[in-house]
């Protein structure tokens, strides 16, 4: 459950990192 926390907030900083491309 964690990992699966750890996983949705590296794909949320993700995210954000190609909508500030």
């Amino acid at each position: 459950m964690i990992e699966a926390l750890l996983h949705k907030d590296l794909k949320v900083k993700t995210s954000h990192i190609y909508s500030n491309l």
